[in-house]
């Protein structure tokens, strides 16, 4: 299950929470925010559901924000929380555009994986 709704209920560990607010300045407290966002884009984050499945969001939230969660026991577990870069804030507005029809999967390929010897 990767939507979230209205009725979903979140969770986070509380150390990791504070550890994100010093490295990005976000609670998660406040990213949650995202998921209210009806304009949001969401999607299964392959490249990172080695042990559990992850999800990204890309929503507004007093800003853009990047928000990685995972489903746990029916709510949604918080991972990660940062203001989104500009190519995010491309995604969220709908300006990036795509050489290929494939899903947005590519967007999110490591560093290493999108340099042009690597692509497929």
């Amino acid at each position: 299950m990767g939507t979230t709704d209205k009725d979903t209920l979140f969770e986070w560990d509380e150390r990791k929470n504070l550890i994100n607010v010093q490295k990005h300045g976000i609670s998660f407290d406040s990213a949650i925010v995202v998921f209210k966002d009806e304009l949001r884009v969401e999607y299964y984050d392959e490249i990172h559901s080695v042990d559990e499945d992850r999800f990204i969001v890309i929503g507004y939230a007093y800003d853009i924000l990047f928000v990685v969660y995972t489903m746990r026991n029916n709510k949604a577990r918080i991972i990660s929380a940062r203001l989104a870069n500009d190519t995010e804030r491309n995604v969220y507005y709908g300006r990036f555009k795509r050489r290929e029809n494939s899903a947005k999967k590519d967007f999110f390929r490591s560093k290493a994986d999108r340099r042009p010897d690597k692509r497929n």
